[in-house]
């Protein structure tokens, strides 16, 4: 083979090489602007759903916020009903009153204790029952009594007269009335004494007015 044969197969070699690398790095720079192009749009797509997930964060923030403040509504509206529903139980049991006279109304029984329940209110309220209590709690010896139910005789010109035995109570007492329990312990003979009321007003609530006028609603009256 001569020397020029020789040159023309090196030099066409040679293109073909160069032709080769520049088709090469032809397609490796196309292929990088894809892959550039890709990550781009990757990096397009991850600020857009940082900016959706920061817009979501936001909505639930002012949804839970809206529904604390729903929650703190509610609970105030339930208190307000609650205690509107408490004003109204203890209506006509605020209108009872209890006073009690360490002496009694009779000459023959100078040591009695009475105690006077008025009705203020516009219903009857029902089972009456007036008791004491006589000594500390915490005493041996204490006990209580109930007491013995007393009202107007009219025939004997409004004189008070014992109305039934120990314990008996007021069935019913009709508005506007007042009707007393006697105790035949006087504050002479026993210290310290107290004596409490206990009622069913005309929603047939139970109560009890302790010796110091507390109003305290019962859910029951099985002991007295």
């Amino acid at each position: 083979m001569s020397l020029l044969v020789a040159t023309q197969i090196t030099a066409v070699a040679t293109a073909v090489l160069a032709i080769g690398a520049i088709v090469t790095a032809i397609l490796a720079g196309l292929a990088f602007r894809k892959q550039a192009q890709e990550v781009q749009l990757l990096g397009r797509q991850i600020e857009d759903q940082q900016i959706l997930s920061a817009q979501q964060g936001q909505a639930i923030a002012l949804q839970s916020e809206q529904l604390a403040l729903n929650r703190k509504q509610l609970a105030e509206q339930q208190r307000d009903l609650s205690q509107r529903a408490r004003i109204l139980e203890r209506q006509q049991a605020n209108a009872i009153d209890l006073v009690v006279w360490p002496t009694g109304f009779f000459p023959d029984a100078p040591n009695v204790c009475t105690a006077m329940i008025s009705n203020g209110s516009d219903r009857p309220i029902r089972e009456v029952r007036c008791r004491i209590e006589l000594g500390e709690k915490r005493d041996p010896h204490f006990m209580t009594w109930l007491g013995v139910r007393i009202d107007h005789d009219w025939e004997k010109r409004g004189m008070w007269e014992r109305f039934g035995d120990q314990g008996s109570d007021s069935p019913i007492m009709r508005p506007k009335s007042t009707h007393g329990f006697e105790f035949a312990f006087g504050r002479e003979v026993i210290r310290p004494w107290a004596i409490s009321v206990r009622f069913t007003d005309d929603a047939d609530l139970h109560w009890h007015i302790d010796p110091f006028l507390h109003l305290e609603q019962l859910e029951t009256r099985e002991d007295w």
